[in-house]
């Protein structure tokens, strides 16, 4: 039986795919990422929009340990988000001496059209580089992508 001091051998060919598929999904976000600035966001602000709006209201360090990153240097990202208002501090309800950030109406609106800008760029690509049998295959492979995510937050 597996155990941490002993783990589990994988299948070659499978960590070969996984080693390839990490390493070009790490590729693509920043490919993407570099293609076009929205709304003058930063990577970082980008990512703590998002975090937000996927997992609700987060204090600084818990947006700092998922972005592993010092609370200090997320707390002037913040700050940043705070002052152009697209998002917003409230006292912790469990522990006052700590905020919750939460999106605002208008982070809602700038990370839609993030989305938007980075949806596109991609889709262009692949209309640009990938056949129509490439870019089926390439939906296809998403869905088994899409299975193996969630099977990995079942985890």
């Amino acid at each position: 039986m597996p155990t941490a001091a002993n783990p589990p051998i994988p299948d070659p060919t499978s960590l070969e795919t996984a080693q390839r598929f990490r390493l070009n999904v790490d590729r693509l976000r920043r490919s993407l990422r570099r293609i076009e600035i929205v709304e003058e966001l930063g990577r970082t602000h980008e990512a703590v929009l998002s975090l937000v709006f996927r997992q609700g209201p987060l204090s600084i360090a818990d947006l700092a340990r998922r972005e592993q990153m010092r609370p200090q240097s997320m707390g002037a990202v913040v700050g940043d988000l705070v002052t152009r208002e697209l998002v917003a501090k409230q006292p912790d309800p469990r522990d006052g001496r700590r905020d919750l950030i939460s999106l605002t109406e208008a982070g809602q609106t700038v990370l839609d059209r993030v989305n938007q800008v980075r949806d596109r760029d991609f889709a262009l690509i692949l209309d640009g580089d990938l056949s129509a049998e490439e870019r089926d295959t390439l939906h296809r492979a998403v869905e088994l992508m899409e299975r193996v995510a969630f099977g990995l937050d079942r985890a």
